[in-house]
């Protein structure tokens, strides 16, 4: 799984690349990122002993009910978007960075994060 740990009582995680690097497979988030059906396929591969229905069915509800999963969705929409007018005009794909903020004066200890299809991103040198 992925590292978890705890700065002065508040658990605290890193986010991995959107995207795997290189030739690696998609894990942890980079799973939401995905179409459903190949995050499904990608998460047997990963775990031979469990049941694909089981699977699907945890990823749909993931899906439908986490708000960190609906941000990735919405985030991986807004960067296949920006690839698409990329491509269009003929210009490289820049590196972009999405971060999650929570209000620090929430409780640190439960997903805060916001319960709308809003996510902000920079584009350089637009």
């Amino acid at each position: 799984g992925v590292y978890s740990f705890r700065i002065q009582g508040a658990l605290h995680h890193r986010y991995g690349a959107a995207r795997p690097l290189g030739n690696d497979r998609p894990t942890y988030n980079q799973l939401y990122f995905l179409d459903p059906q190949a995050a499904k396929q990608e998460r047997e591969r990963r775990n031979p002993n469990l049941k694909g229905e089981i699977l699907w069915e945890l990823g749909q509800m993931l899906q439908e009910n986490h708000a960190y999963a609906r941000v990735y969705k919405h985030a991986f929409e807004v960067l296949k978007e920006q690839e698409e007018q990329n491509r269009g005009a003929g210009r490289p794909n820049e590196v972009v960075t999405v971060r999650m903020h929570v209000d620090p004066r929430k409780d640190p200890r439960r997903y805060n994060m916001p319960t709308v299809d809003e996510v902000a991103v920079i584009f350089p040198n637009e």
